[in-house]
């Protein structure tokens, strides 16, 4: 963890605390970032169809790289 001048730094606690709008259908950037994120999910889970494993670290691990 992070130290700071006032102590360790909580990052993970203050993310929601960001000004991240609701989804409008009527957005173009938030229906850029809808088909985004369905198109890495499906190469995601044809990615894991292709493992054949049933270690999660190793999925985990074969994701990133």
């Amino acid at each position: 963890m992070a130290k700071g001048q006032f102590g360790a730094r909580h990052l993970q606690k203050h993310l929601w605390k960001l000004p991240i709008p609701e989804y409008d259908a009527t957005n173009r950037l938030h229906q850029e970032i809808a088909r985004a994120g369905q198109a890495a999910a499906s190469g995601a889970a044809q990615q894991l169809q292709n493992l054949n494993t049933l270690s999660t670290t190793i999925a985990r691990r074969e994701l990133r790289g």
